[in-house]
């Protein structure tokens, strides 16, 4: 993504490079049983942008569905756009040279929550987890695929070519709880 990585929900553009998470694919049980309706009707969001994307013929068709994704994902999160209670996979965090770090986490095969992970381009959003609080400790008890629930502020997409924001979008948030599905230290 290069210098010109950017929101393209609520913020503007941000300088920086960001490093694409990693994408697993979610446990079955995480979509189907745990999943809240509104991480569900988000996903579908994504799923339907997805199937357009792939059935357009042409370059117009496709910049469409990405389009359309945007307007839906706004029109469906409203002024808020608050994920609370939601499931996915802990797929890994990062540490900076002076201690915040980063979280990723799958919501969906292909769909990633995360914080940004340079703190020159997180100044402007505070998404990173600040180091010694209890936050860090819950991520450091966390292992890479272990199922999460969190809550989070959505603040964006990263903006990359048609494909990459509708096949497998990265979503900036800002992590209000962090909890392991087997961790004794949740966040709040």
């Amino acid at each position: 993504l290069g210098m010109a990585a950017a929101l393209s929900w609520l913020c503007p553009a941000g300088p920086g490079a960001v490093a694409q998470p990693q994408q697993q694919a979610a446990p079955a049980f995480l979509v189907d049983a745990q999943t809240p309706k509104a991480e569900r009707d988000f996903i579908a969001i994504v799923d339907k942008a997805r199937s357009d994307f792939m059935a357009g013929r042409s370059v117009d068709a496709r910049t469409g569905a990405r389009i359309a994704l945007q307007i839906d994902i706004h029109q469906y999160m409203g002024l808020t756009h608050d994920a609370r209670d939601w499931v996915g996979v802990f797929m890994g965090s990062d540490k900076t040279e002076d201690g915040y770090r980063s979280v990723a986490i799958q919501i969906a095969p292909g769909l990633a929550v995360s914080t940004w992970d340079s703190r020159y381009v997180d100044e402007p959003y505070a998404t990173m987890v600040k180091p010694f609080g209890t936050e860090a400790q819950v991520i450091d008890s966390l292992t890479i695929g272990q199922p999460v629930v969190f809550s989070a502020d959505l603040i964006g997409e990263i903006i990359g070519a048609d494909d990459e924001m509708v096949l497998h979008p990265r979503i900036i948030a800002r992590i209000t709880k962090l909890t392991g599905i087997d961790s004794p230290l949740p966040i709040h």
